[in-house]
Protein backbone atom coordinates (compact mmCIF):
# COMPACT_ATOMS: atom_id res chain seq x y z
CA UNK A 1 0.00 0.00 0.00
CA UNK A 2 1.18 3.50 -0.76
CA UNK A 3 2.47 5.69 2.04
CA UNK A 4 1.68 9.39 1.97
CA UNK A 5 5.35 10.18 2.62
CA UNK A 6 6.30 8.56 -0.68
CA UNK A 7 3.36 9.69 -2.77
CA UNK A 8 3.95 12.16 -5.56
CA UNK A 9 0.82 13.61 -7.12
CA UNK A 10 2.07 12.99 -10.66
CA UNK A 11 1.97 9.23 -10.04
CA UNK A 12 -1.65 9.20 -8.92
CA UNK A 13 -3.28 8.91 -12.33
CA UNK A 14 -0.82 6.26 -13.48
CA UNK A 15 -1.35 4.29 -10.27
CA UNK A 16 -5.14 4.42 -10.60
CA UNK A 17 -4.98 3.55 -14.31
CA UNK A 18 -2.84 0.48 -13.65
CA UNK A 19 -5.20 -0.74 -10.95
CA UNK A 20 -8.23 -0.21 -13.21
CA UNK A 21 -6.47 -2.14 -15.97
CA UNK A 22 -5.85 -5.04 -13.57
CA UNK A 23 -9.52 -4.94 -12.50
CA UNK A 24 -10.52 -5.31 -16.15
CA UNK A 25 -8.12 -8.25 -16.63
CA UNK A 26 -9.42 -9.99 -13.51
CA UNK A 27 -13.06 -9.55 -14.53
CA UNK A 28 -12.24 -10.96 -17.94
CA UNK A 29 -10.55 -14.01 -16.39
CA UNK A 30 -13.48 -14.54 -14.03
CA UNK A 31 -15.82 -14.73 -16.99
CA UNK A 32 -13.55 -17.16 -18.85
CA UNK A 33 -12.41 -19.55 -16.10
CA UNK A 34 -14.97 -22.35 -16.08
CA UNK A 35 -15.35 -26.09 -15.55
CA UNK A 36 -13.65 -26.60 -18.91
CA UNK A 37 -10.45 -25.17 -17.46
CA UNK A 38 -10.57 -26.99 -14.13
CA UNK A 39 -12.79 -28.95 -11.76
CA UNK A 40 -15.46 -27.24 -9.66
CA UNK A 41 -13.26 -26.82 -6.56
CA UNK A 42 -10.42 -25.34 -8.60
CA UNK A 43 -12.86 -23.02 -10.34
CA UNK A 44 -14.29 -21.82 -7.02
CA UNK A 45 -10.82 -21.20 -5.59
CA UNK A 46 -9.72 -19.32 -8.71
CA UNK A 47 -12.86 -17.20 -8.61
CA UNK A 48 -12.30 -16.48 -4.91
CA UNK A 49 -8.68 -15.44 -5.55
CA UNK A 50 -9.71 -13.16 -8.37
CA UNK A 51 -12.60 -11.71 -6.38
CA UNK A 52 -10.37 -10.85 -3.41
CA UNK A 53 -7.77 -9.44 -5.76
CA UNK A 54 -10.38 -7.15 -7.34
CA UNK A 55 -11.44 -5.90 -3.91
CA UNK A 56 -7.78 -5.22 -3.13
CA UNK A 57 -7.42 -3.21 -6.35
CA UNK A 58 -10.50 -1.12 -5.60
CA UNK A 59 -9.26 -0.40 -2.08
CA UNK A 60 -5.87 0.62 -3.49
CA UNK A 61 -7.62 3.12 -5.75
CA UNK A 62 -9.63 4.52 -2.84
CA UNK A 63 -6.49 4.73 -0.71
CA UNK A 64 -4.44 6.66 -3.28
CA UNK A 65 -7.33 9.05 -3.90
CA UNK A 66 -7.60 9.64 -0.16
CA UNK A 67 -3.88 10.34 0.09
CA UNK A 68 -4.18 13.02 -2.57
CA UNK A 69 -7.28 14.43 -0.82
CA UNK A 70 -9.42 13.68 -3.86
CA UNK A 71 -11.79 11.99 -1.41
CA UNK A 72 -12.08 12.37 2.37
CA UNK A 73 -12.19 9.32 4.63
CA UNK A 74 -13.26 9.12 8.25
CA UNK A 75 -11.01 7.56 10.89
CA UNK A 76 -13.11 4.38 10.87
CA UNK A 77 -13.04 4.12 7.06
CA UNK A 78 -9.28 4.72 7.01
CA UNK A 79 -8.72 1.96 9.55
CA UNK A 80 -11.01 -0.53 7.82
CA UNK A 81 -9.38 0.08 4.44
CA UNK A 82 -5.97 -0.33 6.03
CA UNK A 83 -7.00 -3.65 7.60
CA UNK A 84 -8.53 -5.01 4.42
CA UNK A 85 -5.86 -3.76 2.06
CA UNK A 86 -2.97 -5.25 4.02
CA UNK A 87 -4.65 -8.60 4.69
CA UNK A 88 -6.15 -9.34 1.29
CA UNK A 89 -2.90 -10.28 -0.48
CA UNK A 90 -2.08 -12.90 2.19
CA UNK A 91 -5.61 -14.22 1.61
CA UNK A 92 -4.87 -14.51 -2.12
CA UNK A 93 -1.70 -16.49 -1.35
CA UNK A 94 -3.65 -18.59 1.18
CA UNK A 95 -6.26 -19.48 -1.46
CA UNK A 96 -3.49 -20.12 -3.98
CA UNK A 97 -2.07 -22.62 -1.48
CA UNK A 98 -5.34 -24.55 -1.51
CA UNK A 99 -5.58 -24.16 -5.28
CA UNK A 100 -2.10 -25.65 -5.63
CA UNK A 101 -2.86 -28.50 -3.21
CA UNK A 102 -6.00 -29.28 -5.17
CA UNK A 103 -4.05 -29.28 -8.41
CA UNK A 104 -1.33 -31.42 -6.82
CA UNK A 105 -4.00 -33.93 -5.71
CA UNK A 106 -2.72 -33.73 -2.15
CA UNK A 107 -4.19 -36.41 0.14
CA UNK A 108 -3.67 -34.13 3.14
CA UNK A 109 -6.65 -32.08 1.99
CA UNK A 110 -8.89 -34.92 3.17
CA UNK A 111 -7.84 -34.43 6.81
CA UNK A 112 -9.62 -31.89 8.99
CA UNK A 113 -6.58 -31.40 11.24
CA UNK A 114 -4.52 -30.35 8.22
CA UNK A 115 -7.09 -27.77 7.12
CA UNK A 116 -7.26 -26.32 10.65
CA UNK A 117 -3.46 -26.22 11.00
CA UNK A 118 -2.99 -24.46 7.67
CA UNK A 119 -5.73 -21.93 8.45
CA UNK A 120 -4.36 -20.92 11.87
CA UNK A 121 -1.82 -18.33 10.59
CA UNK A 122 -4.37 -16.46 8.49
CA UNK A 123 -6.92 -16.52 11.35
CA UNK A 124 -4.29 -15.20 13.77
CA UNK A 125 -3.42 -12.42 11.35
CA UNK A 126 -7.05 -11.32 11.03
CA UNK A 127 -7.49 -11.22 14.81
CA UNK A 128 -4.32 -9.18 15.34
CA UNK A 129 -5.25 -6.74 12.58
CA UNK A 130 -8.83 -6.27 13.80
CA UNK A 131 -7.71 -5.63 17.37
CA UNK A 132 -5.02 -3.23 16.18
CA UNK A 133 -7.62 -0.45 16.43
CA UNK A 134 -7.10 -0.72 20.18
CA UNK A 135 -3.64 -2.26 20.56
CA UNK A 136 -1.71 -0.41 17.84
CA UNK A 137 0.36 -3.56 17.26
CA UNK A 138 -0.02 -3.33 13.49
CA UNK A 139 -1.01 0.30 12.93
CA UNK A 140 -2.84 3.21 14.45
CA UNK A 141 -4.78 6.06 12.91
CA UNK A 142 -3.62 9.51 14.00
CA UNK A 143 -5.97 12.46 14.56
CA UNK A 144 -4.74 13.78 11.17
CA UNK A 145 -6.05 10.51 9.62
CA UNK A 146 -2.59 9.30 8.70
CA UNK A 147 -1.27 5.83 9.53
CA UNK A 148 1.53 4.98 11.93
CA UNK A 149 2.85 1.43 11.72
CA UNK A 150 3.28 -0.81 14.75
CA UNK A 151 5.79 -3.57 15.54
CA UNK A 152 3.70 -6.31 13.89
CA UNK A 153 3.01 -4.51 10.62
CA UNK A 154 5.21 -6.92 8.68
CA UNK A 155 3.21 -9.89 9.94
CA UNK A 156 1.54 -10.09 6.52
CA UNK A 157 4.93 -10.74 4.94
CA UNK A 158 5.56 -13.59 7.36
CA UNK A 159 2.16 -15.12 6.56
CA UNK A 160 2.79 -14.70 2.83
CA UNK A 161 6.14 -16.45 3.12
CA UNK A 162 4.66 -19.30 5.16
CA UNK A 163 2.11 -20.21 2.50
CA UNK A 164 4.43 -19.32 -0.36
CA UNK A 165 7.26 -21.49 0.97
CA UNK A 166 4.84 -24.38 1.49
CA UNK A 167 3.69 -24.18 -2.13
CA UNK A 168 7.24 -23.98 -3.47
CA UNK A 169 8.51 -26.91 -1.39
CA UNK A 170 5.62 -29.15 -2.45
CA UNK A 171 5.91 -28.04 -6.09
CA UNK A 172 9.67 -28.70 -6.17
CA UNK A 173 9.19 -32.20 -4.72
CA UNK A 174 6.56 -33.07 -7.32
CA UNK A 175 8.56 -31.37 -10.09
CA UNK A 176 11.60 -33.53 -9.31
CA UNK A 177 9.51 -36.71 -9.46
CA UNK A 178 7.65 -35.85 -12.68
CA UNK A 179 9.19 -37.21 -15.88
CA UNK A 180 7.02 -35.44 -18.42
CA UNK A 181 8.33 -31.99 -19.33
CA UNK A 182 4.85 -30.97 -20.31
CA UNK A 183 3.43 -31.96 -16.91
CA UNK A 184 6.30 -30.25 -15.12
CA UNK A 185 4.88 -26.92 -16.27
CA UNK A 186 2.03 -27.33 -13.78
CA UNK A 187 4.44 -27.26 -10.89
CA UNK A 188 6.62 -24.57 -12.41
CA UNK A 189 3.57 -22.30 -12.63
CA UNK A 190 3.11 -22.34 -8.87
CA UNK A 191 6.81 -21.81 -8.21
CA UNK A 192 6.79 -18.91 -10.64
CA UNK A 193 3.76 -17.28 -9.00
CA UNK A 194 5.36 -17.22 -5.55
CA UNK A 195 8.71 -16.04 -6.92
CA UNK A 196 7.08 -13.20 -8.88
CA UNK A 197 4.98 -12.06 -5.91
CA UNK A 198 7.96 -12.21 -3.53
CA UNK A 199 10.32 -10.18 -5.70
CA UNK A 200 7.63 -7.71 -6.74
CA UNK A 201 6.67 -7.26 -3.08
CA UNK A 202 10.28 -6.44 -2.23
CA UNK A 203 10.42 -4.00 -5.14
CA UNK A 204 7.18 -2.36 -3.97
CA UNK A 205 8.59 -1.97 -0.47
CA UNK A 206 11.61 -0.11 -1.85
CA UNK A 207 9.88 1.92 -4.56
CA UNK A 208 6.49 2.69 -3.03
CA UNK A 209 5.06 4.62 -5.98
CA UNK A 210 5.26 1.68 -8.38
CA UNK A 211 2.44 -0.92 -8.14
CA UNK A 212 4.67 -3.73 -9.37
CA UNK A 213 3.06 -6.44 -7.23
CA UNK A 214 -0.36 -5.49 -8.55
CA UNK A 215 0.81 -6.14 -12.11
CA UNK A 216 2.74 -9.25 -11.05
CA UNK A 217 -0.36 -10.93 -9.61
CA UNK A 218 -2.39 -10.07 -12.71
CA UNK A 219 0.36 -11.55 -14.90
CA UNK A 220 0.40 -14.71 -12.75
CA UNK A 221 -3.36 -15.14 -13.13
CA UNK A 222 -3.11 -14.68 -16.91
CA UNK A 223 -0.24 -17.17 -17.14
CA UNK A 224 -2.09 -19.70 -15.00
CA UNK A 225 -5.28 -19.37 -17.05
CA UNK A 226 -3.49 -19.66 -20.40
CA UNK A 227 -1.47 -22.67 -19.24
CA UNK A 228 -4.51 -24.57 -17.99
CA UNK A 229 -6.41 -23.71 -21.17
CA UNK A 230 -3.60 -25.15 -23.30
CA UNK A 231 -3.55 -28.35 -21.23
CA UNK A 232 -7.26 -28.91 -21.72
CA UNK A 233 -7.65 -27.96 -25.35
Amino acid sequence: MLDINFLNFQYTYIYVAINLFCVFISLLLLSRFSIRVGNSREMNLFHAMNGIYIIYLVLEIIWVLALTKAIILSELATGLIKILDTTLIPFVVYLWFWFAEERFHSKLMNYKWFKILVSLPIILMVIIYLTSFYTGLVFKITPELTVEYGPLFYLTGIIDNFYGASIIIHAIILYSKEKSRFEKRYYWTHILFIAICTFSGIFDAIYKTTPVMTLAIAYSFIYLFSLYSIFLL
